[in-house]
């Protein structure tokens, strides 16, 4: 036990040695720019999902509360069918 708290203590102070005092002799230099198209929003859904509809078209002004798109519930629907059936076979166990 001692032998192998040595071995990790001189891995450490090695290591961590070595990169403190490491020199870094290149960069990666680079120009460019970024562009802001229309103030544009990316929109996610916590859980993703397939778009069923779309309500609103590029351009158009939009409203707090408003829907914008609707999503397909299919694997939801699926999932919540599979979480029903678990809970009536263990209600069945429960004695």
């Amino acid at each position: 036990m001692l032998a192998g708290t040595a071995l990790a203590l001189l891995l450490v102070v090695g290591c961590g040695g070595w990169a403190a005092s490491a020199h870094l002799n290149g960069a990666v230099i680079a120009q460019g720019s970024v562009k802001v198209d229309q103030n544009l929003k990316e929109v996610q859904h916590r859980d993703g999902g397939i778009v069923q509809a779309i309500g609103v078209r590029q351009g158009d002004r939009v409203e707090a509360g408003q829907t914008l798109f609707w999503l397909d519930d299919v694997q939801t629907r699926a999932e919540l069918s599979i979480i029903r059936s678990q809970l009536g076979e263990n209600l069945g166990r429960k004695p």
